[in-house]
């Protein structure tokens, strides 16, 4: 009587799951990464927001405004600080 070959071995089942949980470990950090720089972004974004509405609205004191003259091109470019959020305005 001869034996038919009938599925998988032990040791190609264990590398199979090996693989797969390496897979899923590496899927579960990069998830974890996408979820830590969205509420960082969030939050910049959240103060992006307020700062923009509020220096429209010329609430804002705290302000840090440098003027850099482009020599090259004669344009002039505002740099406009707020926390740590940056604005350029540019202006000929």
């Amino acid at each position: 009587m001869q034996l038919e070959d009938k599925g998988f071995t032990l040791i190609e089942v264990l590398v199979a799951f090996t693989i797969l949980g390496v897979a899923f470990s590496v899927l579960f950090y990069l998830q974890s990464q996408a979820v830590k720089i969205l509420e960082r972004d969030k939050a910049l974004w959240k103060n992006f927001l307020y700062a923009s509405n509020n220096i429209k609205e010329g609430k804002l004191t705290n302000l840090s405004v440098e003027k850099i003259r482009l020599p090259e091109s004669g344009i002039i470019l505002y740099k406009i600080q707020y926390r740590d959020l940056i604005f350029y305005e540019i202006s000929k």
